[in-house]
């Protein structure tokens, strides 16, 4: 500038995007040997500096290099805390195990991959600096052969001409030895300051003058420097090598480090990148894995506080979707065992409330029935002996009186019997004995043997047009058609149509018996409750004939339901298994 003001300029070359300074260099400062150290500035000249500068991937490698020195400095202090705090190290939790295992594998593979990929950078550097060095030595000899008389040899060309001039025409440091000894250099202050060996390498001795190679590249060192020098020989007429020409890589050694810094720095904010989305990764799968670990654990806690209505949602197709169903299966045939043993307890509750009830009640009727009937025969003596009775008389009054009430007493005393056998039969069914038997034959004797009690009620039977043999006790199945038969004709009192229709067939494997009538069916609320001990709709009778129908049709092996509509009538279905055919 006009001023002589510095200038900044950002710009591009085949190194990348450097920031360089431009500077004017006065002649006094010039004179004077002032300016930026390391430049040779002439009077009247402008001297810049060039810096090159960052780019994304260099701060990745920064801050990846600042991560891993953190986690070396926090690794003791973490894995001493870890150590002292019980219940933290390992992990319980199976997310948190499986967060870690992917985060160990990855931090391994991320590892591996920097440490072959930073062998793989100095590897891939090492050989285009010593491909350079070859191409570089290669030019030295085709300009010593272009320069020599035509059929001289390029050895003979640099006996003559000055390595100086041949270094700055070429633009390499040059350095030539003769046998084992330097003889020229390009850069002769770092000769005089000690700087440079003044013997050739004995790797580049052996190499060239005894195993027979033209180049040969080796490691050097300037002080605490280290840097690359690559040699070729120079033969004579006779093949053997006379001088040795080197080109170390001082001048570029700088560029070559900065360029394989890059490279380092490029491979490694990749790597901080990867890991940084393996995290990310690894704790998305981590969490998608756990989940329906979660589900099933929330799951047993609600079965374990006895709540059986609540399944785990069935949303996947692997293995987690199958132990979610399975679990729900699970849930399911709890809650059906625990509806089954509160039935069973329920049920053993009434036979032992109704053994009890049956021994209270069986124990006085005895003694009662047989005091009043042994009080009629002595009243019926009595009267025999006396003369006949004059009606008129007061004697003959309390006859007819003495006769109603004690009829009366013997009718209550045998209800009474009758409904302690109904409790002892529901406390302990009597002893079954199993045989082959038609179970729709049965089931129209029940029904033959109601007609007589039908009170106007029409009863129909249709029986199955094949034998239904099942394995029951024909005692035991005729008490219960006889029980619902007398329940389907009560169904039908006050109806306009009293009808009662026991028809048969078969389903499958299993005899089917159906019981209906035309009454007002079951009430909604009553619905639940049909099958439950000393529950009646009827202001006669215990309410046990349904319970006692139910525990021996389950005895079995079969089942009893009902299906009803209220004002159109209920239908009674009776399923045992069918015997097997022999063979």
């Amino acid at each position: 500038t006009a001023d002589g003001a510095d200038v900044w300029r950002t710009e591009h070359d085949r190194t990348g995007r450097s920031r360089v300074l431009y500077r004017a260099q006065p002649d006094s400062a010039a004179a004077a040997g002032d300016g930026p150290p390391g430049v040779l500035a002439d009077a009247g000249r402008v001297v810049a500096v060039r810096a090159p500068l960052l780019t994304v991937f260099d701060h990745l490698f920064f801050a990846l290099r600042l991560a891993l020195v953190g986690f070396a400095l926090a690794l003791v202090p973490v894995a001493v805390v870890l150590a002292r705090t019980p219940g933290v190290w390992p992990p319980r939790r199976f997310r948190d195990r499986v967060l870690g295992a992917f985060l160990a594998v990855g931090g391994v593979a991320v590892v591996a991959v920097a440490l072959v990929g930073r062998g793989v950078v100095v590897s891939e550097q090492a050989r285009a600096t010593d491909a350079w060095l070859a191409q570089s030595l290669e030019r030295v000899e085709e300009t010593l052969t272009l320069d020599a008389p035509p059929g001289a040899l390029a050895y003979r060309q640099l006996e003559r001409a000055s390595v100086d001039s041949l270094a700055r025409r070429l633009d390499l440091d040059l350095n030539v030895y003769r046998g084992p000894d330097l003889v020229a250099t390009s850069r002769p202050v770092l000769l005089r300051d000690g700087l440079l060996d003044p013997r050739l390498p004995v790797g580049a001795y052996e190499a060239l003058g005894f195993d027979g190679q033209r180049f040969v590249a080796l490691d050097a060192r300037l002080g605490t420097f280290r840097y690359r020098a690559g040699y070729r020989a120079l033969l004579d007429e006779s093949g053997r090598p006379v001088y040795v020409l080197s080109v170390p890589t001082l001048p570029e050694q700088e560029r070559l480090e900065a360029e394989q810094s890059r490279m380092q720095a490029y491979l490694f904010g990749a790597l901080l990148v990867l890991l940084v989305m393996l995290l990310g990764t690894a704790t998305l799968f981590a969490r998608a894995l756990a989940q329906p670990v979660a589900r099933l654990r929330e799951g047993l806690e609600t079965v374990a506080r006895g709540r059986f209505d609540t399944p785990i949602p069935e949303t996947r197709d692997d293995e987690m979707g199958d132990l979610a169903r399975t679990f729900n299966a699970m849930q399911a045939q709890l809650a059906e065992s625990r509806r089954q043993l509160a039935q069973q307890e329920r049920q053993l509750a009434w036979r032992e409330m109704a053994r009890q009830v049956a021994h209270e009640i069986k124990n006085p009727l005895t003694p009662m029935k047989l005091s009043v009937q042994h009080l009629r025969r002595a009243y019926d003596d009595g009267q025999t002996g006396g003369g006949e009775a004059d009606e008129a008389a007061p004697q003959g009054k309390f006859g007819r009186m003495f006769d109603r009430v004690t009829t009366t007493l013997l009718e209550q005393i045998d209800a009474l019997t009758r409904i302690a056998s109904d409790f002892s039969t529901f406390a302990r069914l009597p002893r079954r004995v199993t045989e082959p038997l038609d179970l729709s034959r049965v089931a129209a004797e029940a029904a033959a043997l109601m007609e007589a009690d039908a009170d106007g009620a029409e009863v129909v039977v249709i029986p199955a047009p094949a034998p239904l043999v099942i394995e029951a006790d024909r005692e035991e199945m005729r008490r219960v058609f006889i029980n619902l038969v007398k329940n389907a004709i009560q169904a039908t009192d006050g109806c306009a149509t009293r009808r009662v229709t026991v028809s048969s067939r078969t389903d499958g494997a299993f005899a089917v018996v159906d019981v209906a009538d035309t009454g007002s069916g079951i009430a909604e609320a009553d619905r639940e409750r049909i099958f439950v001990p000393n529950f009646s709709t009827k202001t006669s009778g215990t309410g046990l004939g349904l319970a006692i129908a139910r525990q021996a049709i389950e005895a079995s092996g079969g089942a009893i339901s009902f299906e009803t509509t209220e004002g159109a009538g209920t239908t009674f279905t009776v399923r045992l298994p069918l015997a097997p055919t022999p063979a």
